[in-house]
């Protein structure tokens, strides 16, 4: 049997928005615990993260390679790699 549902990736649910709410069904999904980062490819400028990874937290890691990854600063901590797309632009460029 094959089921569809939604699901929205959501954190700490601390953001002004407030946390996630699937208004018609689906499930929201906790990524807090999802918070390592995985890669880091200096060559080619790109780092691999899971969704949980606390914004700041990916900002002072690349830090100590010399690269600065720069936010809103509003959104620095506890802002969740998860919830950027939904709430903030960097998601989608970043």
């Amino acid at each position: 049997m094959k089921m569809v549902f939604a699901s929205l990736p959501g954190g700490r649910g601390l953001t002004l928005p407030g946390g996630s709410v699937c208004l018609q069904g689906g499930i929201a999904i906790v990524t807090t615990k999802m918070n390592q980062i995985l890669d880091l490819d200096i060559e080619n400028q790109r780092v691999v993260v899971q969704p949980g990874v606390i914004t700041l937290n990916l900002k002072n890691f690349i830090a100590k390679y010399g690269y600065l990854y720069q936010p809103d600063p509003a959104s620095e901590n506890p802002q969740l790699w998860a919830e950027m797309p939904v709430r903030t632009q960097e998601g989608r460029t970043a």
